[in-house]
């Protein structure tokens, strides 16, 4: 029961980042398209905007995989914690290539 425990804390503390940075994102979203739709002259920053909200949709998961690879090292649970490494470093190098693509 005590290694419950751990995992349930981590997948509270993943739940909230996650709805939290979803509706952040989606809030982000939101203030782009209402500047966007409703002032021309604003446009440029309402684009911006929705731009940095799917950025940050985009970049949620590799959050997470950080967020636990911080959990894992506090946890001293190294195994996981290269594993956490090791998804973070692919994630990056498909984010590094799709952006220079």
């Amino acid at each position: 029961m005590n290694d419950s425990r751990p995992t349930e804390r981590l997948e509270n503390q993943l739940a909230i980042l996650l709805e939290n940075g979803t509706w952040l994102a989606c809030a982000i979203i939101a203030a782009g398209l209402l500047l966007t739709s409703m002032v021309i002259t604003q446009s440029a920053v309402g684009t911006a905007l929705v731009k940095a909200g799917i950025g940050l949709i985009i970049l949620l998961p590799m959050l997470r995989v950080a967020m636990m690879l911080g959990l894992f090292t506090k946890d001293r649970n190294y195994r996981y914690a290269t594993i956490a490494i090791t998804v973070l470093l692919i994630m990056a190098g498909g984010l590094f290539i799709g952006l220079r693509s």
